[in-house]
């Protein structure tokens, strides 16, 4: 479960979050190994340095034992932000001098140094580099990936950015790269908005939403094969995006009590907006919580979770944090609840959830995607 970090003097050991002992990947990368090269070549006496998608924690748990620099953990990411909490804990770091800030948070302070890790979503990269692009001129910028996540697309927006960008030899598959700020401005990637004709919805998304230009595929095929519980209940949107899967069925059935979920900062705040403009003056009851699945919530508590379960976490590929979905929303549904998911046919759900739940019913399938459902009978 935790890996040693041999670049931190003394060693310290780190974890991916949630914390699984079965887990196999590791807690930081080789762009992250070389971001610590680095350093260890090149020692700074930063006092306040930014840290833009550091996944696990192990970028800003190594600058907190190797500098007296205060950092400023930026992240849309609530696994990322509970990692880095787990990780600081676990080896006994100064949590103090570590400040956590979401992406869409105002950056209210001017750093000494920043350091970026290319994201995933080239829309998240460029809505942090616009407000990078307002920090004073000359604030030097040092990048990280590994060279399967520096698309071309990727690296002309860092050179829109900041005009001359200074790579170093890649190693280990990864690269780190050198800028500065230059006196340009980039302008930040406005929400998107599209409607969704069929259920008298529109909907707008921030940066890091999931599918945010269109309505994506998994979701249109649920979208047709919604629950219809026959009594007021209390339903769960687990990972749910902009919100979708709940938004619609308020629309059709308003007499429910929806609780919309997600580990993205960005993806909650596009739900709480579009919660707003499609139901005005409306009193139908949503709550909104961004966090890591059913974490807290308690047994017995509710009636139907409705679920489009990711299959990566950060850039891996991952079933982990399905089965931490279906496992938790056991736990959470009364007897006689009921979890209905979409997913791809490859990715075989229906033995997960036969596992947890003793029967799954397949309640439709196309191509590409199946809607499963599974009953709690205890």
């Amino acid at each position: 479960m935790y890996s040693p970090l041999n670049l931190a003097t003394p060693t310290i050991e780190l974890a991916r979050f949630p914390l699984d002992k079965r887990e196999t990947l590791l807690p930081f990368d080789a762009a992250d190994e070389l971001l610590m090269e680095w350093w260890h070549r090149n020692p700074q006496t930063w006092q306040n340095l930014w840290l833009l998608n550091d996944s696990f924690g192990a970028l800003s748990c190594f600058f907190v034992q190797h500098s007296q620099a205060t950092i400023c953990h930026v992240s849309d990411s609530f696994l990322a932000q509970q990692a880095l909490i787990n990780n600081l804990s676990h080896n006994e770091l100064d949590a103090d001098r570590v400040q956590q800030c979401d992406c869409l948070q105002p950056w209210t302070d001017s750093p000494e140094h920043v350091i970026i890790k290319v994201p995933k979503s080239l829309t998240l990269l460029k809505h942090q580099l616009a407000r990078v692009s307002r920090l004073p001129v000359g604030t030097p910028v040092t990048i990280g990936a590994r060279l399967k996540d520096l698309p071309a697309k990727a690296v002309k927006l860092l050179k829109q950015t900041f005009g001359n960008v200074v790579p170093e030899l890649a190693k280990r598959k990864a690269r780190i790269m050198h800028a500065q700020v230059a006196e340009q401005t980039i302008a930040e990637p406005t929400p998107t908005a599209w409607d969704v004709a069929n259920h008298q919805l529109t909907l707008t998304n921030h940066a890091n939403v999931f599918s945010r230009a269109s309505l994506d595929i998994g979701a249109q095929f649920m979208l047709q094969h919604l629950p219809e519980p026959e009594s007021s209940s209390r339903i769960a949107d687990l990972g749910c995006g902009n919100g979708i899967l709940a938004l619609a069925m308020a629309k059709q059935q308003p007499q429910h009590g929806y609780i919309l979920v997600d580990e993205s900062h960005m993806a909650i705040a596009s739900a709480k907006l579009n919660a707003a403009e499609n139901f005005v003056d409306s009193d139908i009851d949503f709550t909104f919580l961004c966090q890591h699945s059913l974490t807290g919530f308690a047994d017995n508590s509710l009636d139907y979770v409705i679920c489009n379960p990711p299959f990566h976490q950060q850039q891996a590929i991952t079933d982990e944090i399905a089965w931490q979905m279906f496992t938790q929303a056991f736990k959470a549904l009364r007897s006689g609840g009921k979890l209905r998911i979409v997913g791809n046919r490859h990715l075989g759900y229906h033995i997960k959830l036969k596992r947890i739940f003793g029967s799954v019913n397949r309640v439709a399938s196309n191509a590409k995607f199946v809607i499963l459902e599974s009953e709690k009978r205890v």
